[in-house]
């Protein structure tokens, strides 16, 4: 394969062969980042949706919005392949996170980046904290961004050799993509871009043949990816079967939209920013790829921006679209939204590291040893750092929790739930993972909000009701004892009135 590249000098383009170079480089990078993952991950249930996503891999069904029906699919068949199902999906976000990190290298070579930039780039993908914690529990990230990097190296290529039917296929692998995770599509912004640059970005040798309009071009791309998206009709028709796990029923109306528009969770979407936001966001990116690694980033984008003002801008708009859309997004777990942003971003610290390695002092012995040896000092740290984080090899918390509750709890025990977050992190684990997967405890009852009175009523007549926190609606007015892992929920006495 013939890969581009612009001059030292601006002296246009030049071709150089490295096919066989890049091929071992990606290949290499792709099978140590999965050997990396399946060594550190957890082998059984983990908590929060890590759970959930497991029975729902496990039944076919539908969890929280938008219901993810691509990822139940594939994790079905994960499921099947070891004794603890919750495994087999650990699994699978490790096989997903080594590709993911194959995908990042091809598509860094596609800005015409050499091997060292473009091996920077996978690196700052696969020793990503935060992408290495997905990839080594059950979780839909790893899957949904190696789509992505697929998606964006399709686009680039169609530009780059004029050839429509890759932006075509790119839009449709990207509908696809909306069925593992709705922020592949808040990259759009720089795909678009990329589509109506088309006309003036073709720079293969092959004579560009005379292809649609860019007015064609976009509707073509617009219907492709609304035929990938149609994945996603899965969902209120498995919804409809009324599946063992089933986060909703759409019945009518707009039932159906509100679950794949993001249900609960959208009305925290593309909020105003605050001072204290911007900087919380900056510090995320700087977990994602180090405080030297994002100057770099942000440097190498402005490179690429230079080289190829269509390529590079289309990544600029592309971490900005995705950073906008999820900028005050309310959750727990807000980083892990920002990891399109943080692939894009890699490919930007690649930029910066091949800009570098282009500059004439690198020739030189010492400079370029002195170099070569801060690149494997920085990247060796920041592996090591990264099994303190993300080593999960050992990790049994979550079902040694389990299994304690389920050999605890009285029969026939009411356990409540007022949807706090960290009642969701046990929920998942107990409702979703030994009750559906493990077939425990089926004589559990689960009360969802219930009000004070109907929870004293239970007291009083002697049920046994547990509650998974002490969570201020129950504290106010209730007494909590532990128990099994979970707490007791007990009436009040009353106090005695002063004489």
């Amino acid at each position: 394969m013939a890969v581009l590249e612009s001059g030292a000098a601006g002296q246009g383009l030049r071709i150089v062969d490295l096919e066989p170079r890049a091929a071992i480089v990606c290949i290499s990078l792709w099978l140590g980042a999965t050997a990396l993952y399946l060594a550190t991950a957890c082998p059984t249930v983990f908590w929060y949706d890590s759970a959930e996503y497991t029975a729902a891999a496990w039944t076919l069904g539908v969890p929280h919005p938008p219901g993810y029906p691509v990822y139940v699919w594939l994790g079905y068949l994960f499921t099947q392949l070891t004794d603890d199902p919750a495994y087999g999906l650990n699994i699978m976000s490790g096989l997903f996170g080594g590709l993911a990190v194959g995908a990042t290298y091809g598509l860094a070579r596609e800005f015409s980046l050499r091997t060292l930039g473009a091996t920077t780039a996978a690196l700052a993908v696969a020793l990503n904290p935060v992408f290495w914690r997905n990839a080594v529990i059950a979780e839909v990230y790893t899957p949904a961004l190696f789509v992505l990097a697929c998606v964006w190296w399709l686009a680039i290529r169609g530009v780059r050799e004029h050839r429509p039917r890759w932006l075509v296929t790119a839009a449709a692998v990207a509908g696809v993509g909306l069925g593992l995770h709705l922020f592949v599509a808040t990259t759009g912004l720089g795909l678009a871009y990329l589509v109506f640059s088309f006309p003036r970005e073709a720079t293969s040798t092959v004579s560009a043949r005379r292809g649609p309009s860019q007015a064609q071009l976009v509707v073509v791309c617009l219907l492709a990816a609304f035929v990938g998206a149609s994945v996603l009709a899965w969902v209120p028709i498995r919804a409809a079967m009324e599946p063992a796990v089933n986060f909703q029923t759409p019945a009518q109306g707009n039932a159906w939209w509100w679950m794949l528009s993001g249900g609960q969770y959208k009305h925290w979407f593309v909020a105003p920013l605050s001072g204290a936001r911007v900087w919380g966001i900056v510090r995320i990116f700087a977990d994602f790829v180090s405080w030297p690694g994002l100057l770099a980033g942000v440097v190498g984008l402005g490179v690429l921006a230079r080289r190829r003002r269509a390529l590079g801008m289309s990544l600029i708009l592309g971490i900005a679209g995705n950073v906008w859309f999820f900028s005050d997004y309310k959750v727990h777990d807000v980083e892990n939204f920002f990891l399109p942003a943080g692939l894009l971003l890699a490919c930007g610290v690649g930029a910066a590291v091949d800009e570098l390695a282009r500059c004439g002092f690198s020739r030189r012995v010492t400079p370029r040893l002195v170099a070569i040896i801060a690149f494997v000092v920085f990247w060796t740290l920041r592996l090591f750092s990264g099994f303190g984080r993300n080593d999960l090899a050992e990790y049994r918390e979550a079902q040694h929790w389990g299994e304690q509750a389920c050999r605890e709890l009285p029969t026939d025990a009411i356990v409540i739930n007022y949807t706090t977050f960290t009642e969701w992190k046990f929920d998942a684990v107990l409702r979703s993972y030994y009750r559906v997967v493990r077939s425990r405890r089926p004589d559990l009852r689960f009360w969802l909000v219930p009000d004070a009175q109907e929870v004293a009523a239970a007291v009083t007549q002697g049920l046994p009701v547990f509650a998974y926190q002490p969570v201020p609606m129950l504290t106010s007015k209730f007494d909590l004892q532990p128990h099994g892992g979970l707490y007791r929920v007990f009436v009040r006495p009353a106090r005695p009135t002063d004489p």
